[in-house]
């Protein structure tokens, strides 16, 4: 969807490199050192991680103060099927085992990602911001032009600094895990742990705070 690599064709400086610990064993540790209720986790990718950690650590997850996930479309179509989206799509089970481990889960999904739209003209704007970093992601989103762009990870990092940017209800929600026409499927259910929905974004707010930050980074 994005090129060979991932960034668009466009190429970035070498980060550091690996490290050998995996990183479920990084969130257990992280998860223990902190008392509980004090730690943020925000995933924007498949739940396989999470999901190990609390198949290894019973209750680990629960000591989050939050948890906000990118992932999974309770009350509109999915991206990769007509029924899921592509993080929950990816690894169901793992999906199963996170909303149903009694964390505070606060899932933003494409009932909301969808409304944070990235426009030709947002994208152009990104040029005059003028930091390298604008520059880049600026040239990563210019090759999808004939594509609408959304800002589907952003939305949870997005709201921890402004949290009122969003909004949403509580609703105990289950994951079709099993093989076949509906895996992945967000379903609302009786019972059970409940989770936060985000619904809606203020998507202007959000492109600014987006633009704006990116203007701070080097």
């Amino acid at each position: 969807m994005h090129g060979t690599h991932g960034l668009g064709g466009v190429a970035l400086s070498p980060g550091p490199p690996p490290q050998p610990r995996h990183a479920v064993d990084a969130l257990a540790q992280a998860l223990h050192d902190e008392p509980p209720g004090t730690l943020t986790l925000v995933a924007v990718g498949p739940l396989t991680n999470l999901a190990l950690l609390e198949t290894m650590h019973p209750g680990a997850l629960r000591r989050a103060q939050r948890l906000l996930v990118m992932g999974g479309a309770v009350s509109v179509p999915g991206n990769v099927t007509p029924h899921a989206e592509f993080n929950f799509h990816s690894d169901p089970i793992a999906a199963h085992i996170v909303l149903g481990a009694g964390a505070p889960v606060e899932l933003f999904g494409l009932d909301v990602t969808t409304q944070a739209i990235m426009s030709p003209d947002w994208i152009v704007s990104l040029r005059e911001v003028g930091t390298r970093c604008a520059q880049a992601v600026h040239a990563m989103l210019s090759g999808d032009a004939k594509r609408e762009l959304l800002l589907h990870d952003a939305c949870p990092v997005a709201c921890l600094l402004e949290p009122d940017l969003f909004d949403g209800a509580d609703h105990p929600l289950g994951v079709d895990w099993a093989p076949g026409p509906t895996e992945g499927r967000v379903h609302v259910q009786d019972g059970g742990g409940t989770s936060r929905v985000v619904t809606r974004v203020d998507a202007a707010r959000l492109l600014d705070l987006v633009r704006e930050r990116f203007g701070r980074l080097p």
